[in-house]
């Protein structure tokens, strides 16, 4: 029996490493085809596989990462995190022509867990999130 295995445990281990390269591989490849920048969508940095910009992101000052990519994207850009995209929109103008002018375009957004944890739990009931027909 240990015959059987010092001859076949070296193809065995090898098929085992050969398929979890393949998976990662595809695991991959799938993201990448999956999560590409929509078309239309703002300039932004790249993202990373599977996590996205998350480790672009400094919890400490988010304020001051979130001007930096304005300064280098413009006013309005688009970051991801994780499997979900984010448009992020900065300055006066920025806000008002997607706030008012294309105001339809912003109801019915997802609750973000990141949201939560920027303000608190205080922008649960923002204008960010605020369903379509309400006052």
């Amino acid at each position: 029996m240990d015959l059987f295995f010092s001859i076949f445990g070296f193809f065995v281990a090898w098929d085992l490493k050969s398929l979890l390269m393949f998976v990662v591989v595809f695991i991959i490849t799938a993201d990448y085809i999956k999560n590409r920048r929509p078309v239309g969508f703002p300039p932004g940095p790249g993202a990373l596989p599977v996590v996205g910009n998350i480790f672009t992101w400094d919890q400490s000052r988010p304020h001051e990462k979130l001007m930096e990519l304005a300064r280098t994207y413009g006013d309005v850009y688009s970051l991801r995190f994780g499997q979900k995209w984010i448009v992020v929109l900065n300055g006066f103008e920025a806000l008002k022509e997607g706030l008012v002018t294309k105001g339809d375009s912003m109801v019915d957004r997802p609750q973000l867990p990141l949201q939560d944890e920027i303000t608190h739990g205080l922008g649960r009931r923002s204008i960010l999130t605020i369903r379509h027909g309400c006052g």
